[in-house]
């Protein structure tokens, strides 16, 4: 049995880290927040720094807040670097730009380590199931390697290509996932506008071709008009930006998706950016002066 370690336990990485807690019956943890380690440690974990797991394990795991953060724990100098002992495996399943993933991919390369990009889809929802989709950038040894864990943890596990085609793919995930979340709160918000209520427009359309799994997922939520963060309109905000760096960086018009970035901007200008992105609903409901 490997020694693993995960770092990052944020809504999406503590139940992660609790799946894969709960099928190889030991695993390091490590967090800035220390309540979010305690819990985990209260579940079996044992609390570890970066720097320990750089000197015990076999294959850590990452999920934090952006690439910077990543690059930071991985090779900045209070972080693991000059502790990372050759053959490693850093599997990173954070949600970064394309150009992050692939500079710390090289850098690590240089030391001798492997990398690995698996970024995720599904919401907190999924990640408590343990059927989050996992896109995965890597060689193909490092996956057969790494696959069992990542089942524990998701329902798909798809290998689409080499070092920084999991943020590839995720970056298009992020488009069919925001995208279609903004087009809900905009239907619903018309909807409102037109007298019809809410409820019964979801049950008429809900079974035809407007079906989603966002459609699905979030209505409750906009039913009840609970507002509490399964995606930060701020953590949005950002995939969103790397989606549209990535784009420019290819000479890609990504007209859609800058849409939605200027309405999450609005969003955030509106201080709703620890909110869930159905929030969007509420930028919609004043754009059309429809009560709150």
């Amino acid at each position: 049995m490997h020694c693993i370690g995960f770092i990052g336990l944020g809504i999406m990485g503590a139940p992660m880290a609790k799946r894969l807690l709960a099928q190889t019956g030991h695993l390091l943890v490590h967090d800035v927040d220390t309540r979010a380690v305690e819990k985990l440690v209260n579940c079996g974990a044992e609390a570890a720094s970066p720097v320990r797991m750089a000197e015990v394990c076999d294959i850590i795991f990452l999920m934090l807040p952006n690439g910077s953060i990543v690059e930071s724990v991985v090779l900045g100098e209070e972080g693991m670097a000059g502790r990372l002992r050759p053959n490693i495996i850093i599997c990173d399943m954070s949600t970064t730009e394309l150009a992050e993933t692939k500079s710390i991919a090289s850098q690590l390369q240089k030391l001798g380590v492997h990398f690995m990009d698996a970024p995720v889809s599904g919401g907190e929802p999924k990640a408590i199931s343990g059927e989050l989709a996992i896109m995965v950038g890597s060689d193909e040894r490092c996956f057969h390697i790494v696959h069992g864990y990542l089942k524990a943890m998701g329902r798909t596990v798809s290998l689409v290509g080499l070092q920084g085609s999991g943020c590839a793919a995720k970056l298009v995930n992020q488009i069919l996932v925001h995208v279609t979340m903004a087009a809900v709160c905009e239907a619903y918000a018309l909807s409102k506008k037109l007298g019809v209520d809410i409820k019964t427009v979801y049950e008429a359309v809900g079974g035809g071709s407007a079906s989603s799994a966002m459609l699905h997922n979030r209505t409750p939520k906009i039913l009840n008009r609970d507002f509490s963060p399964g995606a930060k309109i701020s953590i949005v905000h950002k995939d969103v930006k790397n989606v549209l760096a990535a784009g420019r960086d290819v000479d890609m018009p990504l007209p859609l998706t800058g849409t939605v970035f200027d309405l999450l901007k609005a969003a955030k200008s509106a201080k709703f950016q620890d909110d869930d992105i159905i929030r969007l609903l509420t930028i919609y409901e004043r754009l059309g002066s429809i009560a709150e």
